[in-house]
């Protein structure tokens, strides 16, 4: 049984009826949002080659993986534009609240849209929105949409279907033998542009600065383990913001290097985002079967719905750095 639920006729119509097209992400995107956008764009233009398709994203682009695709990308859209009335087409993302704010809210609210994501913790039901929690990346659903509309796949399509994979799958790292449909489906998108999957990583994630390294050893500096030595958190702080400004938090180089460590089960990343502000990053090890989606909803004093995947979610708390931090023990170690 497949993994990827079928496609709505009313879905598929959607897109067929079209031909005005606006393509928008989440706030702060990362590499499976910026290349489901744009593969989802190359099906558009090769679903009909009238179709008007505009990508918009405020970024920020200073993840190395995204870099050289920011001036692909609108970071504003005038009045008149909106005026047009795309069809709004969100990927990776299904909380409407972290919807990249390129598209204010109150236009949104006026325009039909759609929703193409991977977030199993969505609460939006409906024909127009297509969710599959089982899929390691978003640009996976955008493939499958591709080949239920039996569309010619180009190189650029290729490319960044195998780009999103690779940085949300932590390059295979994170696959589960519930998520094999995942070899065939690369497979096909592989081997008729033979692409390399080494080259790919490498124009992701190599031209670091020394920088965002000395970034990460600083957090692994301030890390502390509490429950025994199952938890794990460290801090970014407001005084890091000023002094490594300008370089991207490296949060997934952080949990990388801290997920194997002995006896970790759950591993948090607090970044300060204002004085009553802190975001909260989670990672859970698969062995745990420890779901961090569930903790990331259910925490109190939520800013936003907060959610994610079983092993990856985050939160925004309506708490300054410190009272978020004795939050979170204080809730995770009761599941511990």
């Amino acid at each position: 049984m497949s993994i990827y639920p079928e496609f709505s006729n009313e879905l598929l119509k959607c897109l067929k009826t079209n031909n005005n097209f606006l393509i928008v992400g989440h706030t702060h995107p990362d590499g499976d949002c910026i290349y489901s956008g744009l593969a989802l764009a190359e099906l558009l233009k090769s679903l009909n080659k009238d179709n008007k398709v505009t990508l918009a994203s405020l970024g920020p682009f200073n993840k190395t993986e995204i870099k050289g695709q920011k001036d692909k990308f609108v970071s504003t859209l005038s009045d008149e534009y909106l005026s047009t009335k795309p069809l709004v087409c969100i990927v990776d993302c299904s909380e409407l609240s972290r919807v990249d704010s390129v598209l204010p809210k109150e236009n949104f609210e006026k325009l039909n849209y759609i929703i193409l994501d991977h977030h199993g913790s969505s609460s939006c039901k409906g024909p127009l929105f297509y969710i599959s929690p089982e899929s390691i990346s978003t640009t996976l659903v955008i493939q499958k949409l591709s080949e239920t509309l039996n569309l010619v796949q180009t190189k650029v399509f290729a490319q960044s279907v195998l780009r999103g994979f690779i940085t949300d799958s932590g390059c295979f790292r994170f696959l589960r033998s519930s998520q094999n449909e995942t070899f065939p489906m690369l497979e096909r998108i592989i081997s008729p542009f033979h692409l390399s999957i080494s080259n790919e990583y490498e124009y992701l994630f190599f031209g670091k600065n020394l920088q965002s390294i000395k970034f990460l050893t600083t957090l692994i500096n301030r890390s502390q383990t509490f429950c025994d030595g199952q938890l794990l958190i460290s801090e970014n702080t407001k005084e890091d913001d000023e002094t490594f400004e300008g370089i991207s938090l490296p949060a997934d180089e952080f949990y990388s290097q801290t997920l194997p460590l002995e006896k970790i089960r759950v591993i948090v990343l607090l970044k300060y985002k204002g004085d009553n502000l802190t975001n909260l990053g989670f990672r859970s090890t698969h062995s745990s079967n420890i779901d961090v989606a569930k903790i990331a909803c259910n925490l109190p004093n939520r800013a936003n719905e907060g959610g994610g995947h079983m092993h990856a979610s985050g939160v925004n708390l309506n708490l300054n750095l410190e009272e978020a931090k004795k939050t979170v023990i204080s809730y995770i170690s009761k599941i511990l």
